[in-house]
């Protein structure tokens, strides 16, 4: 992030993550003014909109259905956008990324690792 661009956030579903999103973004010292929500956007710009992203993000909290049953379509789409992708590490994310070569994978529910992998997903491009 090189100041002059917006760190995007996009925040299709449910948007009352938008407040969490602010916190986190205080607590690691993001400047709110460079963040950006963008609502739901039509099927057809949603490949647009996955490769101007620096890192896509499935954040899936461990359950017995997110661990076992969620097929990971996202993932998926951002694996051909060519996207770097960090995500939960869940059996269904893991079956297809590989930590460090094809994605980063994070413990469930901790965020500071989720933060920290974000900041250095730019490792896999």
């Amino acid at each position: 992030m090189n100041g002059a661009e917006p760190l995007l956030l996009c925040v299709g579903e449910p948007t009352d993550a938008v407040a969490a999103c602010l916190d986190l973004a205080r607590y690691i010292g993001v400047p709110l003014h460079l963040l950006k929500f963008v609502d739901r956007v039509p099927d057809s710009e949603v490949p647009y909109w996955i490769r101007v992203y620096d890192v896509v993000t499935i954040p899936w909290q461990w359950t017995e259905f997110s661990a076992y049953f969620i097929s990971p379509l996202k993932l998926f789409e951002y694996m051909a956008a060519g996207a770097p992708v960090v995500a939960t590490d869940l059996p269904s994310p893991r079956e297809i990324l590989l930590h460090g070569k094809n994605g980063v994978l994070v413990e469930p529910g901790n965020v500071m690792a989720l933060a920290d992998a974000i900041c250095n997903c730019n490792l896999l491009v």
